[in-house]
């Protein structure tokens, strides 16, 4: 499965219009959106939404640029770590490149790497009871949120 790279400005209405994202990262949002604008020359990109995320979730299974994560715990209090890998299929064996903890109920995050960082694997998200372990965070437990990537 290739990458389904489409207008960024399509993108950028798909990730404004996600429900429940807070001022900040709206802010945020409409920072890196006039700065892809003007120094990565609108470069088409591809919205990708995470529901509830406990396991593996590939987010893209070819190399790629990652531009923004947005996560928002879900109303619990439960600790999760939203982690992503350099991998196209599994999180498991593979080091994160990016580790978020979220531990109050609708706790949100947005990460913005303006020039994107490359990954030469894919992306796989998971959420994990502990920065370090392996056991995947219960459903209702995890976070929802996005990414947009682009070619790499």
């Amino acid at each position: 499965m290739a990458l389904s790279l489409e207008n960024a400005l399509a993108v950028f209405q798909q990730a404004s219009s996600w429900a429940g994202v807070g001022p900040g990262p709206q802010m945020q949002l409409k920072a890196f959106r006039m700065y892809h604008a003007q120094h990565n020359k609108n470069k088409d990109l591809d919205f990708i939404g995470l529901a509830d995320l406990t396991g593996d979730t590939v987010v893209a299974d070819a190399a790629c640029q990652l531009y923004v994560v947005y996560l928002k715990k879900q109303a619990t209090a439960t600790d999760a770590f939203a982690k992503l890998v350099d991998h196209a299929t599994t999180a498991a064996g593979s080091a994160f490149f990016l580790c978020v903890e979220l531990a109050e109920a609708s706790e949100e995050v947005m990460l913005v790497f303006p020039n994107g960082i490359p990954q030469a694997s894919g992306i796989t998200a998971v959420s994990s009871t502990t920065d370090t372990g392996t056991t995947d965070t219960t459903s209702g437990d995890g976070p929802n949120g996005y990414c947009i990537i682009g070619a790499a």
